[in-house]
């Protein structure tokens, strides 16, 4: 009788059935992040909504995390070392939501939000991650994920043409650039698994054809910024000396010879040229982002305003009415085409060096976990978690996956994944957390 009603062992219960509750949703919210799937879209009285979207499911778990830490802030909040940065750059941003003068508050204060769900989606999966040591599920579920997005995607592309530039309205990760990317991630992460030396032939065979298929959708994205982010991937694995793997990708290029590459060789030779007008808007981005941070370096233009302010610089005045072809033309205002710039221009200086500081934590952190990561396997995941940051970071040099609008597309899904990478690279360092009896005490 007396074990019936130990409060121990129904608080144990407790708990292990709520993380089991978490992990589910956790893994779902992961299995449509990866995807990005574009369709079951329809149109609400509050605004158009899609079943298929991780925004709400993600918002879900982090809702469920967070009343978790209410009950037991020891056992649910697990320190990072990353901290400072995270919260002092939701810090600036909220300073430079209270002073902005332009937009709406409601436009300025759910970029914050959106601030918030990230922040909140990297301490639910490093609460997971470090206590279950889920990261090969992880790696698994991207891997799987992937596999189908680029296959739809390239099945797609196929049918328009290999040769034709596709920018939207792709089955899978709508948007050339966040879909090239996305590949541009997948191989960093799934690629250590082919040259592991515990992995089986079969698991190899595998493993090769998927990357195969990541490689083409990425080439095939047309995305020059996607194919920096390849660079920067195949650079991060030469620094680590992963030479196998710097192979490997060096022999995807030959794969190209017999395929369709015109389009690809005059993008290359192109880029920078006269006839590139694409470079010449993204040089007009940054111009803009350079005068808002020059004009306004304390507390920026506010966050999610780099469009209102980057339009009036343009000359067309605050919330005037915009035909469809001008819109077209001020698209590529739509955010600076480099999230330091954007973050500077939206948050100033302060935004800006905080991220700088987050950068430099997270390298510092990646690092010590390559030098201390026991076994091999984790070595490995470890390698492709940092050559997957260093693609985004060098993506985050020449494009924006932040715009401070909170509309759960693509890019959003990037963010998503970017913090889940960072919970995976904290997670490697074995840091458990509190066993079940000191967190009854605690709680």
């Amino acid at each position: 009788m007396g074990v019936k009603n130990d409060p121990m062992r129904c608080s144990r219960s407790h708990y292990e059935g709520f993380d089991r509750g978490l992990r589910f949703v956790f893994f779902i919210t992961a299995g449509l992040i990866f995807l990005r799937p574009s369709w079951l879209k329809f149109s609400t009285p509050l605004g158009r909504m899609s079943l298929t979207s991780a925004q709400n499911i993600a918002i879900l778990f982090c809702f469920l995390w967070g009343i978790a830490v209410i009950v037991n802030r020891r056992r649910y909040l697990t320190p990072s070392g990353l901290e400072f940065p995270l919260f002092l750059f939701l810090a600036a941003n909220v300073v430079a939501a209270l002073l902005s003068p332009f937009g709406s508050p409601a436009e300025r204060w759910c970029s914050v939000l959106e601030i918030v769900l990230y922040i909140s989606f990297f301490y639910a999966s490093l609460y997971l991650l470090r206590s279950r040591d889920d990261c090969g599920a992880v790696l698994a579920i991207l891997f799987l994920a992937a596999v189908i997005a680029a296959l739809g995607d390239l099945s797609y592309h196929w049918e328009k043409g290999l040769r034709k530039i596709v920018d939207q309205s792709y089955p899978f990760w709508d948007g050339k650039n966040a879909l090239g990317l996305f590949m541009a991630l997948s191989i960093a992460l799934c690629i250590p698994e082919l040259a592991s030396r515990s992995a089986s032939r079969g698991c190899k065979a595998l493993v090769a054809a998927g990357l195969f298929a990541f490689f083409l959708c990425g080439v095939y994205s047309y995305s020059r910024a996607a194919w920096l982010a390849m660079a920067g991937v195949a650079a991060a694995f030469a620094l680590m000396r992963s030479w196998k793997i710097v192979v490997l990708l060096a022999l995807a290029l030959l794969v190209l010879i017999p395929l369709p590459h015109t389009r690809i060789m005059r993008r290359i030779t192109y880029t920078g040229g006269v006839y590139d007008v694409n470079a010449s808007l993204r040089l007009d981005a940054w111009k803009s982002a350079v005068a808002m941070l020059r004009d306004y370096p304390f507390a920026g233009v506010g966050p999610g305003q780099f469009r209102t302010v980057a339009r009036v610089y343009a000359g067309f005045p605050p919330g005037g009415k915009l035909t469809r072809t001008q819109k077209s033309r001020l698209r590529h205002l739509d955010h600076a085409h480099n999230l330091f710039l954007h973050v500077g221009a939206e948050a100033g200086w302060p935004g800006m060096a905080v991220l700088i500081w987050g950068c430099v934590a997270v390298a510092r952190v990646a690092l010590r976990t390559l030098r201390t990561v026991p076994d091999e396997r984790r070595r490995g995941v470890a390698r492709g978690i940092i050559a997957a940051l260093t693609g985004f970071f060098v993506f985050s040099l020449v494009d924006c996956s932040w715009t401070g609008r909170f509309t759960g597309g693509s890019f959003l899904h990037i963010n998503l994944i970017v913090m889940m990478i960072l919970a995976m690279l904290c997670a490697l360092e074995t840091r458990p957390v509190p066993a079940l009896t000191d967190t009854h005490k605690t709680g």
